[in-house]
């Protein structure tokens, strides 16, 4: 019976250490599992930061996964095998930065990308604007009519064409005859004058002198 009892005992003894070995196995192949699926997480989400505006959350979300990957990496391979922990390690620190490499090369050709980055105009904006601003240096010298009121910026009628402008440090009545002294970005700038309606410079050198081009 001594023997029968000892016989049963061992064999529950190694009945315990071979389920704690498979539980350990177990537990080890879930630890690489979250492991790689945790690092993928984290390479597609810092990424994804550069395609999708969050306010720093996506980088918050991909450092954690990238460090929840390692810690799960160390509970697979750092008692047995520190090779593979550290392989792993390894290959973290170069995935990453080449998913952020290949989504800044992939980001402009993307229709955000060309929304939130800047690229030179196009040959026929480029032109359009050229042709605008010609267009308003040639008023330059002229006289106009106020057709509303200007403070300071309105609408002024020169030639029958309406333009924006704004006057020189003072508010003006609509209906009144300015005449156009120069430039500010897009706008005219005009001041009040007792030229006749319709008239212009006939000499280039005649025209008042541009004020914008002394300012700051």
């Amino acid at each position: 019976m001594e023997f029968g009892c000892c016989g049963c005992c061992g064999g529950l003894g190694e009945a315990r250490v071979l389920v704690a070995e498979r539980r350990g196995m177990a537990e080890n192949e879930t630890a690489i599992i979250l492991a790689f699926v945790l690092l993928s997480i984290s390479v597609l989400l810092f990424a994804a930061e550069f395609f999708i505006p969050s306010g720093g959350l996506i980088t918050v979300l991909a450092i954690s996964s990238l460090v929840a990957s390692i810690l799960f990496a160390g509970q697979a391979w750092w008692n047995e095998s520190p090779g593979y922990f550290w392989s792993f390690v390894a290959a973290a620190f170069v995935l990453v930065p080449l998913s952020i490499l290949g989504a800044i090369q992939i980001l402009p050709h993307t229709a955000w990308g060309r929304h939130v980055t800047l690229e030179p105009p196009e040959g026929d904006l480029t032109t359009g604007y050229e042709e605008e601003m010609d267009f308003l240096e040639a008023q330059v010298g002229r006289t106009g009519i106020t057709v509303t009121v200007l403070n300071p910026g309105g609408m002024v009628e020169v030639d029958g064409e309406r333009l924006h402008c704004e006057g020189e440090g003072m508010m003006l009545e609509s209906g009144e005859v300015v005449e156009v002294t120069g430039l500010r970005g897009n706008r005219l700038r005009v001041r009040p004058t007792e030229r006749p309606l319709g008239s212009a410079n006939s000499d280039p050198d005649d025209a008042p002198l541009d004020l914008a081009e002394f300012e700051g």
